[in-house]
């Protein structure tokens, strides 16, 4: 989950944009918003760059991923148990909430 995430060139946190933190190691541009924007908002990313797609639980984030994937990124991931899981098993500095 961490070398996914820190060697990503685009992250998607599917959500509010205040909803949860970041992961402080990402330097990658983010793109965040609600599933539904996703369609229009993944025009902002390569789709020929690694990006890893999360949320608080790792739901949403898995359909955001396999949105991505059929419209042709093919390095997308999707962050398994989202930030929470993070928090739990990667940064525990990462507020969990």
């Amino acid at each position: 989950m961490g070398n996914a995430v820190g060697a990503a060139r685009g992250v998607v946190r599917v959500g509010a944009p205040s909803g949860f933190p970041r992961p402080e190691e990402v330097e990658a541009p983010e793109l965040v918003g609600a599933p539904a924007e996703l369609d229009v908002r993944a025009r902002e990313l390569d789709p020929a760059a690694s990006v890893v797609v999360y949320c608080h639980l790792g739901v949403r984030s898995e359909v955001a991923a396999r949105s991505l994937a059929r419209a042709g990124f093919a390095r997308v991931r999707n962050l398994a148990g989202g930030i929470d899981a993070w928090s739990r098993t990667v940064d525990p500095s990462v507020v969990r909430y």
